[in-house]
């Protein structure tokens, strides 16, 4: 259930090949509003690259980008990286989910 609240488009990137997209484009759809989320990207090896949240409060519905840099600013390696996507409801529901981006 909870892997289906995540999409990433497009499938590849390549921030300095021209006629390629530069950017990942996330979008989220929760089952109702009051979730909060942390969103990172990961390397293969488990080393973050990226925070795009932390603790962010969430509608039902919305997105980040993501243009293949580090935290740092620094352009990234072509290569493989995950998506982790932890949900957390004031209910105590919680979830998380991780994709290959590729």
């Amino acid at each position: 259930m909870a892997g289906e609240w995540i999409s990433v488009s497009p499938d590849l990137i390549a921030p300095d090949a021209p006629g390629v997209p530069t950017f990942f484009t996330i979008r989220y759809q929760t089952d109702a509003p009051g979730y909060t989320a942390e969103v990172r990207v990961r390397s293969v090896e488990g080393r973050v690259m990226e925070t795009l949240c932390s603790g962010c409060l969430l509608g039902e519905s919305g997105f980040w980008v993501w243009g293949g840099t580090h935290s740092d600013g620094k352009r990234i390696r072509a290569g493989y990286y995950i998506l982790e996507a932890v949900f957390r409801h004031s209910s105590g529901k919680s979830f998380q989910v991780k994709k290959l981006c590729p």
